[in-house]
């Protein structure tokens, strides 16, 4: 993954929250990879994670790997940060709905106390660093009509019920970038944010979204169900293309502004559930020479509703493009399963 970027981030040291994530993982395992003389805080509330995931790291000597939960501040933290990259908390549905005050915690509190450590280093000495905020594409709302909505970074009205079941995590996203705002507005503190749309990838340790159910039902060659023939579409992006997104707004991104990570439907990465099932079910039987796995559709009666696209036009004018086609990034998903073992908590 080639990225125009990188020199930004030479010498300096990188606070990765979330480390062990989809978007966490990749994103250092990157910067190690690419960027000389980096060096990176990799958190997680998890250290065998961290340790298993980061292995092959650790000889290099300019990785750190600190357990450590974001509701709780980084005061014991010494090192001078010249960027942090905020990737912790949870949008598994299960999650949110089963534990909302976690989810909650997590996104403000998070927010909060490494933009509190921002502000102790700018203070105490004189050190100046950049928060990059990983928003989500859920602050929009969604469409309840038969088209396809295009958003811009201006609109950012809240069309949710707070009553529903996946409000804690949408409204917290919002709240945070609130936060973001006023601690710029207010101190000073250097603040960036990335609306993210849904990112899809490898991740050594897969979470329980749709995507990773499909990847992993059409490898063992089994049936996918599909209850909604009509789900909205939406807006997909790679973990590569993310990721060199996320680093273009960390190097050349305004401060306060907002960036749609986004792949604005382009290279067919606008898809519904059953059209991403469809997709992966047919690479994956290609590339396991077979024809096992399928999709098979219930009793569906709703009715075709319109998806969000987020207009990612503001991150193009960085510099920056997203390269990878959907059908492109589900082989390479596919292909990276099929040899590694994903990892499991001990």
């Amino acid at each position: 993954m080639k990225c125009n970027f990188l020199s930004s981030y030479e010498g300096k040291t990188i606070l990765v929250t979330g480390a062990t994530g989809l978007i966490g993982q990749n994103l250092i395992s990157h910067l190690l990879q690419s960027i000389p003389n980096v060096r990176v805080i990799a958190v997680s509330r998890s250290y065998y994670k961290l340790k298993t995931i980061f292995a092959d790291f650790l000889t290099l000597g300019n990785i750190k790997l600190v357990e450590h939960d974001v509701i709780r501040p980084f005061d014991f933290l010494q090192e001078k940060v010249d960027f942090i990259f905020h990737a912790a908390g949870s949008q598994e549905r299960r999650v949110v709905i089963k534990q909302p005050l976690d989810v909650i915690e997590s996104n403000i509190y998070g927010v909060t106390n490494l933009l509190e450590y921002l502000r102790g280093q700018q203070d105490v000495a004189g050190h100046k660093g950049r928060l990059v905020l990983f928003s989500s594409v859920t602050v929009y709302g969604s469409s309840n009509s038969e088209s396809d909505w295009v958003v811009q970074e201006s609109e950012s009205k809240s069309f949710g019920l707070l009553s529903d079941e996946m409000a804690p995590y949408s409204e917290s996203k919002r709240m945070s970038e609130v936060v973001s705002h006023a601690y710029a507005r207010s101190y000073g503190v250097d603040v960036v944010i990335c609306r993210l749309s849904t990112v899809y990838g490898f991740n050594l340790i897969p979470t329980e979204t749709a995507f990773f159910e499909f990847i992993d039902k059409a490898i063992k060659g089994e049936v996918i169900t599909i209850r909604d023939r009509f789900s909205p579409r939406r807006d997909n992006i790679y973990i590569d293309d993310a990721i060199s997104g996320l680093l273009a707004c960390g190097a050349k991104g305004l401060c306060s502004e907002v960036y749609n990570v986004s792949s604005f439907g382009k290279k067919g990465n606008f898809l519904s559930v059953a059209e991403i099932a469809e997709l992966v079910t047919r690479v994956s039987n290609e590339i396991c020479q077979t024809d096992k796995s399928s999709v098979e559709y219930g009793n569906d009666t709703a009715r075709e509703r319109g998806g969000v696209l987020l207009d990612n036009r503001r991150l193009e004018s960085l510099g920056w493009k997203v390269k990878t086609s959907y059908q492109e990034g589900v082989r390479l998903v596919v292909e990276k399963y099929l040899a590694s073992s994903t990892l499991t908590d001990p």
